[in-house]
C-alpha cells in the first residue's frame, strides 16, 4: 500500500473499513452503532475510501475512543495481538528475532534480511515509509 503512494492515515482508513465490513458480515444482522477511533476528519476518512468497492457508512467517529468505549479498546487489543502474532510468525519463519522501532539493531537486522532473502522481503517486515528504511535501502 505504501508503494502505491498511500500514507499511514490512508492505509488505516482502508484497514478500519475492512475490519468493520468483516465484523458486520460475521454478525449477519444490522449493526446499530458502528464506532471507530477518529484519526482524521470523517470527510478525509471517506475521501480515502473513494475507490473502494465496499464502504461502510453511518460510522460514529470518536476522538480518544479507547477512553470512552470498551468496544474500541477491545479492538485495539485484538489488533495489537494480531500485529504481535504476525511479528512472532515472521521471526520464526526468518529464524531471527525482529526488533521493533527505529534503532541500529533494526537497521542491522533489516540489512541481514535483505542480504539473505532479497530486498523485496523488507516489504513484509518493515515500514517502507519510515526514515530507517531509506537508510537501509542506501546500505544494501
Amino acid at each position: 500500500m505504501v508503494k502505491a503512494g498511500n500514507n499511514l492515515a490512508n492505509i488505516k482508513a482502508k484497514l478500519y473499513n475492512q475490519a468493520v465490513t468483516n465484523v458486520m458480515q460475521k454478525v449477519g444482522m444490522p449493526v446499530k452503532n458502528k464506532l471507530v477511533n477518529q484519526f482524521v476528519s470523517p470527510k478525509t476518512y471517506y475521501n480515502y475510501l473513494k475507490n473502494e468497492v465496499i464502504v461502510v457508512k453511518d460510522l460514529t467517529f470518536v476522538q480518544k475512543g479507547e477512553e470512552k468505549y470498551l468496544a474500541i479498546i477491545c479492538s485495539m487489543i485484538l489488533s495489537r495481538y494480531a500485529y504481535l502474532q504476525y511479528f512472532t510468525n515472521m521471526s520464526r519463519s526468518l529464524k531471527m528475532k525482529l526488533p521493533h522501532g527505529n534503532s541500529n539493531s533494526v537497521d542491522t537486522t533489516a540489512i541481514e534480511i535483505a542480504k539473505k532473502y532479497g530486498p523485496k522481503m523488507l516489504f513484509k517486515v518493515t515500514k517502507t515509509n519510515m526514515t530507517n528504511y531509506k537508510r537501509i535501502k542506501d546500505l544494501i
